[in-house]
Order: structure tokens, then sequence, then C-alpha cells
């Protein structure tokens, strides 16, 4: 990408502009991700080199960031704490919309401005209308199935060592209701099933809670596994 940018000083009648071609990559590995970036920024016929890398990684109701970059200054008057800059910052949700947030580090010098970095440390109470996760959860994709399907008893699992099956879902209350066999290990729900989103396991041989391994999975909350359904209402 590239940005520009034109200022004025406060101190003078001029303004100066700025160029800035940039590039990055950026990598993502389960919870976390990496972000390593560069630019070039142009000034009045001198150039400062810059790179950036910033980590961020969402657990649970709490969001962390750390950020750091270093610069190279031919001017070492516009940059007088330094040619380098870290910080970091992390919120914890006490609601869906509501966070405590801190952060701290030192921030960068202005460029194009003039200003030299600094020092910072704040403490702050976060409401918003979404909570924006620094990395998406990953998201599974749901078996679907039109209500005809689901009440014609379209919906099949294969478990082929079981010798019993039932299905327990949010539509049921959990209540066990077994699934038909249909030859070649293939199981079949035969109940009707609302339409909607729905969250289900599968009880093997009476005991066993299981999610099948072609079917997409979400942490139950209580350190199992749940199933995914999606039964649309046409």
């Amino acid at each position: 990408g590239v940005g520009a940018a034109v200022a004025r000083n406060s101190l003078d009648d001029g303004t100066v502009s700025a160029l800035s071609p940039n590039v990055g990559v950026w990598l993502r590995r389960g919870p976390a991700r990496v972000t390593l970036s560069g630019l070039l920024t142009r000034l009045e016929g001198a150039s400062w080199p810059e790179a950036n890398l910033t980590v961020a990684l969402s657990r649970g109701a709490v969001d962390v960031t750390a950020f750091g970059g270093v610069r190279d200054d031919p001017f070492s008057d516009l940059a007088p704490t330094g040619s380098w800059w870290a910080g970091a910052s992390a919120a914890a949700w006490i609601t869906p919309r509501a966070a405590l947030v801190v952060s701290g580090g030192r921030y960068a010098p202005d460029i194009l401005q003039g200003i030299p970095g600094g020092d910072y440390f704040t403490l702050g109470f976060r409401i918003t209308a979404r909570r924006a996760r620094p990395v998406p959860p990953d998201i599974p994709v749901p078996l679907v199935f039109s209500r005809e399907r689901a009440e014609s008893g379209g919906i099949g699992f294969r478990l082929p060592a079981a010798r019993s099956v039932a299905i327990v879902g949010d539509w049921n209350d959990w209540t066990p209701a077994p699934l038909r066999a249909d030859g070649g290990g293939r199981w079949v729900l035969t109940e009707p099933v609302p339409p909607g989103v729905h969250r289900f396991n599968l009880v093997v041989d009476g005991e066993r809670w299981v999610v099948p391994d072609d079917v997409p999975r979400i942490d139950d909350g209580f350190g199992g596994s749940v199933g995914l359904l999606v039964v649309s209402a046409s």
C-alpha cells in the first residue's frame, strides 16, 4: 500500500508533505495473529525506513495486543527519545459489551509534525455495541439441512462400531432419542427437529457422549464439545 500526508507546523507558514509506501505480511496460528509490516517515509528529500511487529491474542474473556517498532532516523533532533517504540494493551471483558482496558509503553515519534516520542500508561473502561476481537475465533460451518429433509429422517451419522446410538440436543432438552440403524454403520435421526441452529451430542452404547468426526464442533463450556446442526425453514 501507500500513504500520503500534508501537515502545517505552527512555528511557520509553510507546509510539509510525505509519501509512505508500505508492505506487510501476517500469520495466524491458533488463537494468535502476528503482523509484520515495513514502510519507507519520504519527507522533504529524506527517508525514514521503518519496521513494525504486532502480536494479537484472544483467549476467553481477555484480549491482548503487543506491538513494537524501529525506525532509522537520519536527523536525530526529530527523535530525541530514540528510534524504537513498544507497548501492550489488555482488555478484560466483564460483559459482552463492556471491558476494563489497561495499556502502556512508548509511542513513536511523529516525523511529519516533528513531535518526539514518549511514554504512556492508560487505564480505562470500554463500552461497545459489539466486541471486536483482535483474532476472530474459528467458526465451524455447521451441518445444514432443510426442514423437509430433517423431518423425513434424512439426517444420518456414521458410527460403524456402535451397537446403539441416541441423540441429545437443545431441541429435546438433552433427552436421549434413539436413532435408527440404516445398515453399513449408518444411524438415522427420525424425530422432527425444529428450524434453527442447534447443539447436539450422540450417546453411543448408552454411555459415551461423542461428536462424529465429520461434524463441526464447538466448546460446550464444560471441558467437552458439542456438534452443530442447522435446520432451515425451507
